[in-house]
């Protein structure tokens, strides 16, 4: 996998964010990375799922999944990237008014 100037933003017991370059992609991506050394069939069947679900959706503000596939071991998805506020800032911002 090809990357430069990845930043962690996330990190759980079963997946693991980035930012950064990707391979081909000119702008700046999020990669999703599948944390379990051996992943059972199951947890990469929900894993890619995501991609399934989400590749066709065309919403403002819903990240797009661009691309899935299983590097160097890892399986990986890739996402598009744009700034945004943490639904849970958000959330408690609109509480406050």
């Amino acid at each position: 996998m090809k990357t430069k100037n990845l930043q962690k933003i996330y990190e759980s017991n079963k997946t693991t964010i980035y930012k950064g370059k990707y391979d081909s992609f000119t702008n700046d991506v999020i990669i999703k990375v599948l944390n379990a050394e051996y992943p059972s069939e199951e947890q990469i069947t929900r894993f890619y799922n995501e991609y399934d679900f989400t590749k066709d959706i065309e919403i403002y503000g819903v990240r797009k999944v661009l691309k899935k596939e299983k590097k160097d071991g890892k399986n990986i998805l890739i996402l598009e990237y744009f700034e945004g506020e943490k639904i849970s800032n958000y959330l408690s911002s609109k509480k406050n008014t």
